[in-house]
This record gives structure tokens, C-alpha cells and sequence, in this order.
């Protein structure tokens, strides 16, 4: 954080910036509401906890975690919190880097011969940590093919087969950023290829040192176990689906408040586990070397208001999470939810404003048009577009129709 100097009435107030240690009634009754602003009565919703220095000074529970036998969410409810395993998937990567498993220079190809076999430039490891491989995201390839990915039972070397059926990158490795899931897929096959053990059987034993009992990646979606936060979309009523997911690396991970708190606490340097402070600190930092200093390891980086902060998002249907750390301050936020009615990237950033007593946005999400442009002709809409990714789009009339 940039801000040094304080005035003598914030540095007396509650709402210290330099060294939080408790809440005011007023800032707790505000956070209240801005946990439940998306909770109606006989509703899913959200566990959302603000941990600081080791100790939580904050922690939220509402809603239901199943509408069927109401039950409520608690601190055991465990919830999909997808791309925020990212952070973990790295982890392990660094474990092996620890043990001289890997280098992160090291070409992945070394163990997946099959990939880009023409391509001469070296595709490493760090390149896939931090999105700068080139590599397109499956779920676009998907996609393109004409699947809706959520209602196949994919896995990992689905995945895999799909990636070298590519014959070419978006882009040189090292040159660009461009997120893509594939990168953390590959990570977890890659952790597969070293360890002679599956993804999920290395980090369960990897969550049961860190003190994470309640935390796994679900590689079948049969097998889930716990109270697992059911995710519903609400169109008009309350609608909940079936789970038949089975990739992982990338996402579908589940856990709890509890579990999360616990790794915010080894994020802080406060808590014990069997993993070292060095290799938990390094998780946290950009990847050294790299030019690029938005993305470490499965972590973003960035800016709120001027203050300095690593944080992540995951959604996958209904299921939603945030994770956003402060380190000068050695604070974090995490918000969990099960409601598609609920967006924790707003919610999570409208209580750092009252953390920190910060000018809020009126406005966090747009829901109707602020004016009326000029009329576009349809002449002016066809044609064909290319994306970020490097995927065109064509907008062309058949039938009088636009399609």
C-alpha cells in the first residue's frame, strides 16, 4: 500500500489502515448488510470471512445450503470455488520444484512429447503458471466444436487429446498473456507425469498437511462427499442442476470457510502446517523472472482504489468465489456462494471500502442501459470479428434473419 501517512483521527479510528485489529459496530452492521444484500428469505447464499494477522475479525453465514431439506450454509458447507484452486494446483507445482522434481524453465514437452511437435520455441512450465503460453483454452475449443462443456463428463486426458489435435499457438510462448484453462489442466497432468500419482491423490495429501481436511479437487463428480453447497439459478423460482463435471487443475475443487481461513492464516505466515513459510510466501509472489507482472502463481495482480492486492475469482454456474489479499496490511477477504442471484467480485470489493473507509461505487453492475445511442444499421453489424483468443466470429442475414 502507498498510503504512509494517516491523519490522527484515522489512525485512532477502527478503521486503521495500518493496523486493523477490530471492527466497529457501524462497519459490522454495514458488512452485514453487504453479505445478505443477495440472500432473500428462503434463499441459497454465502460464507464470507475477512482474516487479519492470523485471526478472523469478521466471518458471515446466510442462506441455505440445500432448498430441499433446508439446510442451512455453515462453516463446514463445502462449495465449489473453481478457478481459485488455481493457486493451489501451483502450489503443488512448487512443491515439486521444491523437491527437484521440475525446474520451471523446464519444456512440458519433456513428458508430453505429443504436443506441438513442430513447434520449435519452448513451451515451460512458468509459461503455463502465468497464462503465457499460447496455448488456447479448451473450453473455447469446446465450444467452437459445438459441445456444452458443462453437460459432458470430460476429464483431464479429454483434454489433453484435444490439445494435440492443435497444431499451432495463438501466440510465441513468453510474448503475450492470455488466460487460459488449459494451462492449469496441463499443470495437473504435468503433476500426474512427476509424482506417479493422480492430481487428487497428490493434493489430498498436500490439503491434509496444510490442515485442510474439507478441501479436494473432484475428478468424479459420483464421488463428491460432505454438505456440499447445492448451486441454484433463480428464474423466477429457485432452479438447482446436476454436477457432472470431472476435469480438475483448472477448477471444480471444493471446500469450506473454514478450510479457506486456514490457508489465509498460512498466507499471513500465522498457522502451522507441514508445508515450509519459504514455499508458501513464494506461492504468493510473481514469478521471478517473468516480464509479465500481472499473474504469478494462480494468483492475479493488481489495484483497487490505489491500494496494491492479489486476488482471484472462480465461477462456475451458480457457484462463485473471491479471494482478495492486502499483504501490507496482511488482510484477506474470501467469499463463498451458491446463488447466481449473488456476485462476490462486488460484494468483496464493497466491503474493502468499508474496511478501509473508502468512497463507494453507487453503481457496481449495470442492469439497464444509461442512454440511447444512435441507431446501427445491419449493414454496419455483419462481418466477421476476431477475438482476443484469436477466434472469428461472423455475423451474416439468411432469411432476412441475423444469425
Amino acid at each position: 500500500m502507498r498510503i504512509i501517512f494517516l491523519s490522527i483521527l484515522t489512525i485512532l479510528s477502527y478503521s486503521t489502515v495500518l493496523g486493523q485489529t477490530s471492527l466497529s459496530a457501524k462497519q459490522i452492521e454495514l458488512l452485514d448488510g453487504i453479505a445478505t444484500q443477495d440472500v432473500p428469505k428462503n434463499a441459497p447464499g454465502i460464507a464470507t470471512a475477512i482474516i487479519q494477522d492470523g485471526r478472523v475479525i469478521y466471518e458471515k453465514y446466510a442462506g441455505f445450503a440445500d432448498l430441499t431439506d433446508s439446510t442451512l450454509i455453515k462453516n463446514s458447507t463445502r462449495f465449489n470455488i473453481a478457478s481459485n484452486g488455481k493457486q493451489f494446483t501451483a502450489l503443488a507445482i512448487l512443491s515439486l520444484v521444491e523437491k527437484k522434481k521440475l525446474k520451471l524453465t523446464d519444456d512440458i514437452r519433456k513428458w508430453f512429447p505429443n504436443l506441438y511437435p513442430n513447434l520449435m520455441d519452448k513451451i515451460s512450465v512458468q509459461s503455463l503458471l502465468n497464462h503465457s503460453s499460447g496455448i488456447r483454452d479448451c473450453y473455447d475449443l469446446w465450444s467452437l466444436q459445438g459441445y456444452t462443456w458443462w453437460e459432458n463428463s470430460f476429464n483431464n486426458y479429454d483434454v489433453l487429446t484435444l490439445i494435440e489435435k492443435q497444431s499451432d499457438l495463438n501466440f510465441k510462448p513468453d510474448t503475450k498473456y492470455l488466460y487460459s484453462n488449459t494451462n492449469y489442466i496441463l499443470l495437473a497432468l504435468l503433476v500426474e507425469k512427476v509424482t506417479k500419482k493422480t492430481f487428487v491423490q497428490y493434493t489430498n495429501e498436500m490439503f491434509r498437511q496444510l490442515h485442510m481436511p474439507n478441501t479436494s479437487f473432484e475428478s468424479d463428480y459420483t464421488k463428491i462427499s460432505g454438505q456440499i453447497a447445492r448451486a441454484y439459478f433463480n428464474f423466477d423460482t429457485w432452479t438447482t442442476y446436476n454436477w457432472i463435471w470431472n476435469v480438475v487443475g483448472d477448477g471444480n475443487i471444493f471446500s469450506t470457510l473454514e478450510d479457506q481461513i486456514q490457508w489465509e492464516k498460512l498466507v499471513q505466515g500465522k498457522g502451522n502446517s507441514a508445508f515450509s513459510n519459504k514455499l508458501i510466501a513464494q506461492s504468493q509472489k510473481l514469478i521471478e523472472g517473468s516480464k509479465f507482472s500481472n499473474y504469478g502463481y494462480g494468483l492475479e495482480f493488481g489495484k483497487y482504489k490505489d491500494l496494491s492486492y492479489r486476488f482471484h475469482e472462480g465461477a462456475t454456474g451458480a457457484w462463485k468465489a473471491t479471494a482478495i489479499r492486502f499483504p501490507q496490511n496482511n488482510m484477506s477477504i474470501v467469499t463463498l456462494t451458491n446463488t447466481g442471484k449473488s456476485i462476490p467480485y462486488n460484494q468483496t470489493r464493497q466491503m474493502v471500502d468499508v474496511i478501509f473507509d473508502l468512497k463507494s461505487e453507487e453503481t457496481y453492475l449495470v442492469t439497464k442501459p444509461t442512454s440511447i445511442g444512435s441507431y446501427v444499421s445491419e449493414e454496419k453489424i455483419l462481418g466477421t470479428y476476431l477475438t482476443e483468443s484469436d477466434f472469428a466470429f461472423t455475423f451474416e442475414k439468411i432469411d432476412n434473419k441475423i444469425f
